[in-house]
């Protein structure tokens, strides 16, 4: 045997590769010795990889097909390997065993590959299969096994796994009894060769272990499947605990969902109604076997009143892709025909993959009601407000002309301070005047029909400056306006008394020797329907924070007449209002002493 050996490795009669032939050069010979190399290592990591990679899976079929294929290839590399010294030691007889050998298991390999075909075939098959039952027992929510008849597991599902914190390599071809306390083995072995001789399924309170220790109250069930002649027990549990909790959860749900003040209704995708509170029910005098089934515009018809201007019908399930809709006006109807206003809000939900939508509906009939009342109030007040004020100019013109009448007939008769009380009647007839003017005015505003119109703005504010030129270069205040402005659709008389009020503002309270006034607008990209937002901004005396809403109330000045003259205190009442009209919206921001910035927006704006 040593002999034999030695004359393996015995060289003696054979010539190095490099002087085999004439034809041989460096490069040739470097490119075989170092593919050679690289193959041999290839090869040797193949079966290496494949042993770790199967090391320790009880699952693994087939294993001599395995090992004669791992062989097959370490060999393979090895013959690679001495082909690549043989450029220096010329072992021809060695390489001719590992080629004899290699030829050997690759024969074997490929008898063993065909005898082997029928059952790959059907391992093939049945891969699939078990893929597809995986694939189903991984969809089951709760925790799941499958046992065979020597009470060894099969197959788990995912929820099994999370919940007992073993791993899937952990527990296949293992048997299943380590997954309970070990007082309760026997018992659980019991229950197992029962149900197998018995082919029976069995529901009890039980206990399982996880990989932890930790020891869990548990629902089991041990159903038992003949599947082909293959008899197996599915194990499957619910944690007790968890179902006591989630019991106790269901209860205040549906007591808070019953006992809710408005209607709430759920329905699927295509609106049809899967359930209803007892508000609901209320509501439309329908009962939950009555309705559940029906579409939702059995009680939400989309086209009833569909002209009337108060009431705006819409499907609870068209939301634009939004999945919300919020505080929706529209008309239901009850079970004896009753209309029932309502405000509802709905929103789009998933639970797992069906997508449901709930809805919240209040009943606004004493909200109406009341909104009826209020308007019918501030309709009579403003016509009160008109009437009063429209009777009051002519006694106060009498009052004003008469007093000077008496200055310019009897000055010469009258000492100074009756001169003097006869101008101060004279001044607060006039500035009473002004104020019934005013509100003359704003009353007027929200009587007047708006007729709107396309507006040039850049040819509104010029038209405003020019109008207010003197002031401005007698004071020499800067004026920052690039006239960059859309068009848009307004009043145009309106939109210019906002200009013309807030510029003159502006120009009167700033006590500052460079004045500075910026006109311009923003650019809200968030509503693509109307996105600008207009501002005027000055360096002038500011206003403080809790002073940002008294600003817009009637006759409400923040300084003297002798700080800042006269003026009514109704200019920026009178711009809110016009502003309102407009279905717009007005807010500042300032800093006391460094200035004030007005923004305002016409058109709809959320």
């Amino acid at each position: 045997m040593i002999d034999f050996m030695k004359s393996l490795v015995d060289t003696a009669g054979f010539p190095q590769r490099w002087y085999c032939g004439t034809a041989w050069t460096p490069e040739l010979g470097w490119i075989h010795i170092i593919s050679d190399t690289l193959i041999f290592i290839s090869y040797v990591s193949i079966p290496i990889g494949i042993f770790i990679l199967t090391q320790d899976r009880k699952y693994i079929r087939y294993k001599l097909l395995l090992w004669l294929f791992m062989a097959f290839i370490l060999f393979c590399g090895i013959a690679h390997l001495i082909e690549a010294t043989i450029f220096w030691h010329p072992w021809y007889r060695l390489s001719a065993l590992i080629k004899a050998i290699t030829a050997s298991i690759s024969l074997i390999t490929s008898i063993a590959l065909f005898s082997y075909a029928p059952k790959l075939i059907k391992f093939s098959d049945d891969l699939k299969q078990r893929n597809y039952l995986q694939y189903l027992i991984d969809s089951i929510p709760h925790p799941l096994l499958i046992i065979d008849q020597n009470f060894n597991i099969t197959f788990l599902n995912n929820e099994f796994t999370r919940y007992t914190k073993f791993g899937c390599s952990d527990l296949i071809g293992v048997s299943s009894i380590q997954l309970f306390p070990d007082k309760l083995k026997k018992e659980f072995i019991y229950y197992l060769k029962k149900g197998f001789l018995n082919q029976e399924n069995i529901f009890r309170d039980f206990k399982i272990q996880n990989k932890n220790g930790v020891i869990t109250n548990i629902e089991m069930s041990l159903v038992f499947i003949n599947h082909l002649g293959d008899k197996e027990m599915i194990f499957s549990f619910k944690d007790l605990e968890q179902s006591i909790e989630l019991s106790l959860v269901s209860d205040k749900l549906n007591a808070i969902f019953n006992g809710a003040v408005d209607g709430i209704i759920i329905t699927d995708v295509y609106g049809t109604i899967q359930s209803l509170n007892k508000t609901a029910e209320e509501m439309f005098q329908y009962s939950a076997n009555e309705i559940i089934g029906n579409n939702i515009n059995v009680i939400v018809p989309l086209t009833y009143y569909k002209d009337n201007k108060l009431c705006q019908n819409y499907d609870i399930n068209d939301n634009k892709g939004t999945g919300k809709i919020v505080d929706k006006v529209c008309v239901g109807l009850s079970k004896k025909g009753k209309e029932v206003p309502l405000e509802i809000s709905s929103s789009r939900i998933y639970v797992g993959n069906e997508e449901i939508y709930t809805a919240f509906l209040q009943n606004i009939s004493d909200r109406i009601q009341m909104e009826h009342k209020i308007k019918g109030a501030y309709e009579e007040l403003e016509n009160f407000s008109y009437i009063a004020a429209h009777d009051l100019r002519e006694p106060l013109r009498g009052i004003s002309n008469y007093s000077t009448f008496l200055l310019e007939d009897y000055s010469d008769k009258l000492d100074e301070e009756g001169v003097r009380k006869l101008k101060t009647l004279q001044k607060l007839s006039q500035r009473l005047e002004k104020f019934i003017e005013s509100l003359l005015y704003y009353s007027r505003l929200s009587k007047e029909e708006m007729v709107c119109d396309l507006v040039n703005l850049n040819e509104l504010i010029s038209d405003v400056l020019i109008s207010l030129d003197i002031s401005i270069r007698g004071q020499k205040i800067k004026i920052i306006f690039d006239k960059n402005f859309p068009d848009i659709t307004c009043q145009k008389i309106k939109i210019r008394e906002i200009y013309h009020n807030i510029i003159t503002n502006a120009i009167k309270y700033n006590t500052k020797s460079m004045k500075k006034i910026e006109i311009g607008y923003l650019i809200d990209n968030k509503v693509p329907y109307n996105p600008y937002i207009f501002y005027i901004r000055d360096n002038g005396i500011g206003i403080k924070q809790q002073h940002y809403q008294l600003i817009f109330k009637m006759f409400k000045r923040l300084h003297s007449r002798e700080q800042f003259g006269l003026g009514s205190g109704a200019g920026l009442a009178i711009v809110k209002k016009i502003i309102e009209q407009h279905n717009g919206k007005i807010w500042l921001d300032s800093k006391e002493g460094q200035g004030t910035t007005f923004y305002f927006t016409i058109g709809e704006y959320e």
